[in-house]
């Protein structure tokens, strides 16, 4: 029973999905680099390096129904992960916005709206609060700007997500910033 307690306390907000199912949004305290198990490998290789730095200088939230992971983000606010040239402009545009990286939910439960319910209470945790993040696949826009995310655009280029037009990033690869003004 304590063990409960102690798991409902760091709960920040919950959402009830179902008469029987609530899900628990929580900050998670000093997690470890095997707390991030289940990342893809690429995202393992680039974050891992950079943990000893940055896990004391960022928040790592997660969601969780009846003590199961579900979907994970890490949030930044003044120390960066390495950024991409792009995410670098976007940074200095947004010096005091919240950008949210590595944020995963695990295959098991994609399109049952866990991704939608962590950046909801992302929103509502961090009021008046720019927030912005990088997404790297072209499907996700369509995603993010239902939630009221909108492209960045640099001020000498212009792109349209109509068009799907990319903005290169160090290895010509497609990648967009967005960001939601709350």
């Amino acid at each position: 029973m304590e063990k409960i307690d102690r798991y409902r306390k760091s709960t920040i907000f919950s959402f009830n999905v179902t008469n029987t199912s609530i899900l628990e949004w929580k900050k998670i305290s000093s997690p470890t680099q095997a707390f991030f198990h289940f990342l893809p490998s690429d995202w393992k290789l680039e974050l891992f390096p950079q943990w000893p730095r940055l896990q004391h200088k960022c928040n790592v939230f997660a969601l969780y129904e009846t003590q199961v992971l579900q979907s994970v983000g890490i949030v930044f606010e003044h120390t960066m992960p390495k950024l991409s040239w792009l995410e670098q402009q976007a940074h200095c545009y947004f010096t005091n916005g919240l950008y949210i990286a590595y944020f995963f939910t695990l295959p098991a439960y994609r399109n049952q709206s866990r991704a939608r319910y962590w950046m909801d209470a992302i929103k509502k945790y961090h009021t008046n609060r720019t927030i912005w993040l990088t997404i790297e696949d072209v499907h996700l826009a369509k995603f993010y700007t239902k939630l009221g995310f909108r492209p960045f655009h640099l001020p000498s280029k212009s792109s349209s997500l109509s068009n799907k037009e990319s903005q290169a990033n160090d290895n010509n690869e497609f990648e967009l910033v967005l960001y939601y003004e709350n």
